[in-house]
């Protein structure tokens, strides 16, 4: 049997904390770890800060009921990726996430 998805994928979510001063901040928690499969898309150049910078869009696949909302961050090895748009499959069985790489 082949295996569909890598493991140690970890999704994060931006939660609001109190700073103590009748602000908040956000900050990033892990929310589970997943089992998924990434996989490029497509590149292009686009300006950002004055500066051309190469824009990576991913796919990122995973099981049916995983809890990823639009705006999530899936992480794994130093790699993070932004969830920007996410659909089931129509059989149903698979989430099917557009993601864009992140960069420090």
């Amino acid at each position: 049997m082949m295996r569909r998805f890598n493991s140690g994928f970890q999704i994060f979510r931006k939660a609001r904390s109190s700073d103590g001063q009748g602000g908040f901040s956000e900050v990033w928690t892990p929310q589970a770890e997943i089992d998924g499969r990434l996989q490029a898309l497509s590149m292009r150049e686009a300006p950002r800060a004055m500066q051309d910078k190469g824009v990576i869009a991913l796919r990122f696949t995973c099981a049916a009921g995983t809890d990823l909302r639009k705006g999530d961050q899936v992480r794994r090895e130093g790699r993070t990726v932004k969830v920007d748009a996410l659909s089931e499959t129509s059989a149903g069985g698979f989430i099917v996430a557009i993601c864009e790489e992140v960069t420090p």
